[in-house]
């Protein structure tokens, strides 16, 4: 018996010895955390750009410098694909570089142009780098764009690019796309995958009277057959706003031209796109609900006049919308992948006979209805 149990203790002992331990382990503040991505295409090859953040820039802490510039370093790399293109930046790193803090990816339309499936092929075969990141094309320098500060010279992780933030404008147009759901949508019949677009605005901020650069989303880029095709600046793009149900609330200047009657907070679009059979053809109407509340009043009406004022303007945004990408060949609604889902045959039959199904009067109505749930504070004027 005595026996036995010795053999079981050396047996027990054999087995703690030959465990792996924490052996292979790397100390946190030992590597370079990859915060940022940007892909570019040129001279026919792939040049990667990586953001680094060290630990101390990464991890939240009781006293952040607030004030105090963060150093931010940019790795460059090349090749004839993009997996050598990241293997060269690896090949000079004196750290080992940890993915899994990757929150945004930048693309120039040189590499949109190329292909938007070999990036995303490349990206999502590494383990470490979630499907949830951020997707923004550019026309800027990559160097300029990961090399950007936030306000108070805080870390880059605080601009709009990366915590996927609304900016509350008049010209806001589109929440941030994630890497899932742009794979989604690529791969889908329909082409209605889009990317928002990102630039470096300098008239807005300054910093000691000197001016600053500071993110702004600038457009959205348009995908056919995983390629992009058009692209729409914010101006004309605006009417996608309303097909996202997310939105927390735009201030909307109403009308949009001429004397102001008032300035609605509109929030929370429910959009709906039905496809209307006309013979051997095929019309759409679009239909939208909204909330919102009156941030300025500027003439004494009733609040019904000012629903449907504001309910007008919705409508003018969507169809400019909606002809200005039908002048590009792009389809800012998705509305050919509603036709898919909801009569595959037609659109299999119109795509194959027209390509792109889609002309200036394509949208046959479009229904906004708005609803003013309060006034605000002060009382008065609205009657």
């Amino acid at each position: 018996m005595k026996l036995r149990r010795r053999f079981g203790a050396l047996a027990l002992l054999a087995a703690l010895v030959l465990l792996p331990g924490c052996s292979n382990s790397h100390d946190v503040q030992n590597m370079a955390y990859v915060t940022a991505i940007g892909l570019d295409y040129a001279d026919n090859k792939y040049k990667v750009y990586l953001q680094i953040l060290n630990f101390n820039s990464v991890a939240k802490t009781e006293n952040p410098n607030v004030g105090r510039k963060i150093p931010i370093w940019v790795g460059h790399g090349e090749g004839d694909t993009l997996s050598r293109a990241f293997t060269s930046v690896s090949e000079t790193s004196q750290l080992r570089m940890f993915w899994g803090h990757v929150k945004v990816i930048f693309l120039t339309d040189r590499i949109l142009r190329e292909s938007s499936s070999q990036p995303a092929n490349s990206i999502n075969r590494n383990r470490e780098i979630r499907y949830n990141i951020y997707l923004f094309g550019t026309k800027e320098n990559l160097d300029d764009i990961l090399s950007e500060p936030s306000l108070l010279d805080l870390s880059p992780l605080d601009t709009l690019a990366y915590n996927g933030s609304q900016a509350v404008s008049e010209r806001f147009f589109t929440l941030p796309m994630t890497g899932n759901r742009f794979v989604s949508l690529v791969s889908e019949p329909g082409d209605a995958a889009w990317m928002p677009s990102v630039e470096l605005e300098q008239k807005s901020w300054t910093e000691d009277e000197k001016p600053k650069k500071m993110f702004r989303v600038s457009g959205s880029y348009f995908f056919r057959k995983g390629k992009m095709t058009a692209w729409l600046p914010d101006v004309d793009a605006v009417g996608m706003r309303w097909k996202e149900k997310g939105l927390e609330g735009i201030p909307l200047r109403v009308p949009a031209a001429g004397k102001p009657l008032a300035v609605v907070n509109v929030m929370r679009p429910e959009y709906k796109a039905t496809p209307v059979l006309e013979g051997g053809d095929v019309r759409f109407d679009i239909r939208v609900k909204a909330a919102g509340f009156i941030y300025e009043i500027f003439e004494n009406r009733s609040v019904a006049d000012i629903e449907r004022e504001t309910a007008k303007v919705i409508k003018e945004e969507i169809e400019m919308t909606f002809r200005k990408g039908a002048e590009q060949g792009c389809d800012p609604f998705g509305l050919r992948q509603t036709l898919y889902r909801t009569h595959p045959r037609v659109f299999k039959s119109l795509s194959d006979k027209k390509g792109f199904i889609l002309t200036k009067e394509s949208l046959r109505n479009v229904n906004v209805t708005v609803h003013i749930r309060n006034i605000g504070k002060l009382k008065g004027r609205v009657q």
